[in-house]
């Protein structure tokens, strides 16, 4: 197989949503940042990316305590208002 139809196969559905090259024999993607906020908009969905090699149920573990620590900091905020 051809690298752009390796590529194409890899994307699939979210091939609108990459750009792609080769460079030094070395395949490039990058992200198309307005094409996948448009894409989650519709959708409802959310794209973790992580710059470490991580399986998803860590990366999954990961956002959610980021979740869980950014409510802990909203309910303090209200908390501290409240007394203003």
């Amino acid at each position: 197989m051809d690298i752009d139809g390796l590529v194409k196969e890899t994307a699939g559905k979210h091939m609108p949503c990459i750009r792609w090259g080769v460079e030094n024999r070395t395949i490039w993607v990058k992200r198309k940042v307005k094409v996948i906020s448009e894409v989650l908009e519709r959708q409802g969905k959310t794209i973790l990316i992580s710059s470490k090699k991580l399986r998803w149920d860590e990366m999954l573990d990961y956002y959610r305590s980021k979740n869980d620590v950014d409510m802990a900091f909203r309910v303090m905020k209200d908390d501290l208002e409240g007394y203003l």
